[in-house]
């Protein structure tokens, strides 16, 4: 076979393993709006049709210079942003966002075999032609064909959200299988083995209860009640974490710790309120956001005396801006002094050119146990300050429905439970032991915080 049509022959391989990837896509999204009662073939063929197009728009299946055109997408722009639906338009982002943390696993693996398979490297991940950012625009065209007024567009986003979620990470477990069954495998470094004590044990008489149908019934029951709360808690947590990784990213070496410390302890909670209530493209967030850069680069002034001057002047209107933000979190006026005042000494101190200490992190706080909030002992464990937004990753935070835990709580109790709910972004999980009958709303990151520290573990799982 000559060169030409060897290349040739593979490059029919690689579209035909696009196509079928394309094809396992649009049969799982029209599987999903039949499941959540969408009946009319017209209604679905626009839902399937727009995933169709947006994939396509991003692979450039017509043309290779197409993706490098894609390249520069941002999930704005997918979104299609129309002006007399901003409501809905800032929900279906927080949406995709929220599908593309809880599915982050199975992405992270798909979007490197899949940019193998298109012969690109750099491009981000939210540029995976399967991605939630094509799922959540195909959303909109089948709320567009199915009528929906405003108030029902964001019904039909509350609705789908979980479905959709499993969904998207079975299919992404498909076609991550499908192309690793083709040879797409991107070199990484080997995986740890799992320690023994993160694998299931042989079952004994001390073990958890099997998963009967009679006991996944009783978990179910206990769980049903704390649903509601466990919902809230999850768009808490998302908003915390949202927020933290803005403080984060502002936490270098050379920030003083007075600045980090006012960010994570004052700032943080404000950015989680606003994000919580009005999500991530809200202009308030953004101009808090702001706020938050501009404080951590305030103690930076330019060498430049004139540029040095002009500086010195917009410090007063930063500050003030900062206190503003410290009232809409209920300070008051000495309290917000007190608060601003290290920050502002360092400012001065900065500008008179003394050197300022090395910067440190903020020490993270602890999660914390809520007192009784329900029926059969319902408590919530997450973290209500800052913590990492990301913590190392464990086997018993990662686990799955149907799964057992082990987990010492910070009041002294022990609590072993099954997961039995898990919420659409996969940042919250609800427990429960029918023999106790306790339930546990908890956090993954405060499971990854417990088993970091020996105090939560993997009872029954499949290792």
């Amino acid at each position: 076979m000559t060169d030409t049509a060897s290349a040739s022959a593979q490059l029919s391989g690689q579209q035909r393993l696009l196509a079928h990837c394309r094809s396992q896509l649009l049969a799982n999204l029209e599987a999903f709006a039949r499941s959540i009662g969408f009946i009319e073939q017209k209604t679905i063929a626009a839902f399937v049709d727009e995933a169709a197009r947006c994939h396509d728009e991003l692979v450039g299946l017509h043309d290779r210079r197409g993706f490098e055109q894609a390249h520069g997408l941002t999930a704005s722009r997918i979104s299609l942003v129309h002006e007399h639906d901003l409501e809905f338009t800032l929900e279906l982002t927080a949406l995709a966002r929220r599908l593309r943390d809880y599915c982050r696993i199975e992405l992270s693996r798909l979007h490197g075999r899949y940019m193998m398979l298109l012969g690109q490297r750099d491009a981000a991940e939210e540029q995976t032609p399967v991605g939630p950012e094509t799922v959540c625009r195909a959303l909109r065209a089948l709320a567009d064909a199915a009528g929906f007024d405003p108030a029902q567009r964001l019904q039909f986003l509350e609705r789908c959200g979980e479905p959709l979620a499993r969904t998207l990470r079975t299919t992404y477990r498909e076609l991550g299988a499908t192309l690793d069954a083709a040879g797409l495998r991107p070199h990484r470094a080997s995986a740890p083995a799992p320690r023994a004590e993160d694998c299931a044990p042989e079952p004994t008489p001390a073990d958890p209860p099997s998963q009967t149908a009679d006991n996944d019934e009783r978990i179910a029951t206990l769980i049903q009640p704390a649903q509601a709360l466990a919902e809230r808690a999850e768009r808490r947590e998302h908003a915390l974490i949202e927020a933290t990784a803005v403080i984060e990213r502002l936490l270098r070496a050379d920030t003083p710790n007075v600045i980090g410390q006012f960010l994570a302890h004052w700032w943080l909670p404000l950015l989680a309120r606003l994000y919580y209530n009005h999500g991530g493209e809200h202009p308030q967030w953004r101009i808090c956001c702001e706020l938050a850069e501009r404080l951590a680069q305030s103690v930076h002034p330019p060498t430049d005396r004139q540029a040095r001057t002009r500086w010195a002047d917009t410090l007063p209107t930063l500050n003030r801006k900062l206190a503003q933000g410290l009232a809409a979190l209920g300070l008051a006026e000495e309290a917000q002094r007190a608060a601003l005042a290290p920050c502002i000494t360092a400012q001065q101190a900065a500008l008179a050119g003394t050197p300022l200490p090395p910067g440190q992190a903020p020490t993270p706080a602890p999660a914390t146990l809520s007192a009784p909030l329900g029926a059969n002992g319902l408590r919530i464990f997450n973290h209500n300050r800052y913590a990492m937004s990301a913590p190392p990753p464990h086997p018993a935070a990662a686990a799955h429905r149907g799964d057992w835990l082990a987990i010492d709580l910070p009041d002294g109790s022990a609590m072993r439970g099954c997961i039995g709910w898990t919420g659409a972004t996969g940042h919250v999980v609800v427990l429960a032991d029918p023999a106790a009958p306790r339930v546990l709303i908890a956090t993954r990151r405060a499971l990854a915080e417990a088993a970091a520290a020996g105090r939560c573990r993997l009872l029954h799982t499949a290792c």
